[in-house]
């Protein structure tokens, strides 16, 4: 099953994530945010660059992953960032 609409969404609200970071999640084929927390950015990085063949995403996509994943993290456990 594909992203959902509202998990599109938060992804595209992340700053630097677009419309092309999106479809790279989804051409690895990550499918809920609960399956984009248990990925680090490094890896999704690797994923992401095997799937395309050539080494594309840099050093700032990762970045932008690794605040994709710290996203999807914190949206799966709200009270846990809370107490923080």
């Amino acid at each position: 099953m594909p992203l959902s609409t509202a998990e599109k969404d938060k992804i595209l609200a992340v700053y630097n994530a677009g419309p092309k970071m999106l479809a790279y999640l989804e051409s690895i084929g990550i499918e809920s945010l609960a399956e984009l927390a248990q990925h680090d950015a490094s890896q999704l990085r690797f994923m992401i660059n095997a799937e395309l063949g050539k080494p594309h995403i840099n050093a700032l996509g990762e970045r932008v992953l690794a605040d994709i994943v710290r996203m999807a993290r914190k949206t799966l456990t709200p009270a846990a960032t809370n107490n923080n």
